[in-house]
């Protein structure tokens, strides 16, 4: 069994199944999954490319803007957002 980290630990939220979803931050209501929120670094990963690419998909507008901005690095997408946009990750 792995040892968990600070972030592991902030962004776990169990789902109706008691399972743990690592890709939405700690809520005290359940999201439904088209509500939950992609982080730019689980953006990234999801679409298997480097943070200079998916920094130029925001950039040239290749993505939607950004549901929850932060700061220029805190930045995140609601998964019905990308949908939207014609992209499916999950």
């Amino acid at each position: 069994m792995s040892k968990k980290t600070t972030t592991d630990i902030a962004l776990q939220n169990k789902n109706p199944e008691g399972e743990a979803d690592m890709l939405t931050p700690t809520n005290p209501i359940n999201a439904n999954e088209a509500d939950r929120v992609l982080w730019r670094a689980d953006l990234r990963k999801a679409l298997g490319c480097s943070p200079d690419t998916l920094r130029r998909y925001v950039r040239d507008k290749k993505l939607p803007e950004p549901d929850v901005n932060l700061t220029q690095r805190m930045m995140g997408w609601k998964v019905s957002t990308l949908r939207a946009a014609g992209i499916n990750l999950l």
